[in-house]
């Protein structure tokens, strides 16, 4: 959503909107100059307003984050003219890859020819809970693993590249460490499960893209030999 608003001073416009975001929890990721902002050497996807940026324009960007989505707000304001700013407002969710129910037989083949296979189980919006429509997952994996025994598998739970790289981790282990715990729930024993997330380090896809992002969110079972 864009729009322009008028008549503060280029101070009070950032202020005002950085003073709303923080109000709620957000935080400030950039307030300056254009020429601060040329340094960061960023490229615009969609320019409107911002190009040219000129070294006296200034920038506020203030993100958001929900339990849905992150809203991002950006407010543009050039000095040299008295009145009009523009205001930017975006809100980002995270693509869920909507994949195909792999039965417990597939799985198993895929494990006996790789020793590894990809599932995507939909979790709460950077939280570890597993969405109740993943449920069917959990279950062929339960079937799978009361159908052979003998297999041990290690849980490894692994994110895209947005976020720190430690948080990213943790998250991917908490993740991981839900998975395992849906799974003993339902009565297989501990001792055939481990947990671990690499969070952003091993990455199956471009993760410039959304689609590519989306695929490495990804749990993976590894077979134990």
């Amino acid at each position: 959503m864009d729009a322009e608003g008028h008549g503060a001073s280029a101070f009070q416009v950032l202020k005002t909107y950085e003073s709303l975001v923080t109000g709620l929890g957000g935080v400030k990721v950039f307030e300056g100059k254009g020429e601060d902002l040329d340094a960061l050497r960023l490229e615009f996807s969609d320019k409107r307003h911002r190009s040219p940026v000129y070294s006296s324009d200034q920038i506020g960007v203030y993100m958001l984050r929900t339990p849905e989505s992150e809203i991002w707000v950006e407010a543009y304001v050039n000095p040299s003219k008295r009145g009009p700013y523009s205001l930017t407002v975006v809100e980002k969710k995270a693509l869920e890859v909507k994949a195909s129910l792999l039965p417990a037989e597939e799985m198993k083949k895929e494990l006996d020819a790789k020793g590894h296979v990809s599932l995507y189980i939909n979790f709460e919006f950077d939280k570890a809970d597993i969405k109740p429509e993943s449920q069917p997952i959990i279950e062929q994996i339960v079937k799978l693993l009361k159908n052979n025994p003998s297999l041990n598998l290690t849980v490894e739970g692994h994110t895209d590249n947005i976020g720190t790289p430690a948080y990213n981790k943790q998250l991917s282990e908490a993740r991981a460490t839900s998975v395992v715990a849906a799974l003993t729930a339902q009565g297989i024993e501990t001792r055939r499960l481990k947990a671990a997330g690499f969070g952003q380090e091993k990455p199956i896809a471009d993760n410039t893209t959304d689609s590519g992002r989306a695929q490495n969110r990804r749990v993976e079972l590894v077979k134990v030999w």
